[in-house]
């Protein structure tokens, strides 16, 4: 489970390698730490109106994933992470799911672990050695623009 990740890619670069056709993502300084609540950027698809075409659209959410039903944004905080044996089911992942989902760019990541011996998590590193940067699939909320990952179990 990633709770944290990596963010250096450039718009330009991003629009590039995930072939969007339209950037309203702004530029933003390299991010090594990236937490919940910053603004990330996402790749989804969106309908344009007049000629419902499909086109690809890079912008910039919030992570943490805060559904609709939701009292306070704070919830998102506990909802960056999705898991793909239970994203269909669960009530804060399901609608999102259905409707709307996203590409989440991550040059790098982080996950937790706990060490034999210890008691508290430590982080460790995750990367591939080839590439510049994946993204992982997510579904990005309605009208307050979060978003989340969607992970699996580890092996």
């Amino acid at each position: 489970m990633c709770g944290r990740y990596v963010s250096v890619s450039s718009p330009t670069l991003l629009a590039e390698r995930l072939h969007v056709d339209e950037v309203r993502a702004d530029d933003a300084d390299p991010n090594y730490n990236v937490t919940p609540r910053t603004e990330v950027p996402i790749v989804a698809e969106t309908i344009v109106k007049d000629t419902q075409e499909r086109k690809r659209v890079l912008d910039r959410v919030r992570w943490g994933l805060v559904p609709s039903w939701a009292k306070d944004l704070k919830m998102g905080d506990r909802l960056i992470n999705a898991r793909a044996e239970g994203i269909e089911t669960k009530p804060a992942y399901r609608r999102a799911f259905e409707k709307r989902r996203c590409l989440v760019p991550a040059a790098r990541f982080y996950a937790w672990r706990v060490l034999p011996g210890r008691t508290r998590h430590n982080p460790h590193f995750n990367w591939r050695a080839r590439r510049e940067h994946s993204a992982r699939a997510g579904p990005p909320a309605g009208a307050c623009r979060t978003c989340c990952d969607r992970t699996r179990a580890p092996a």
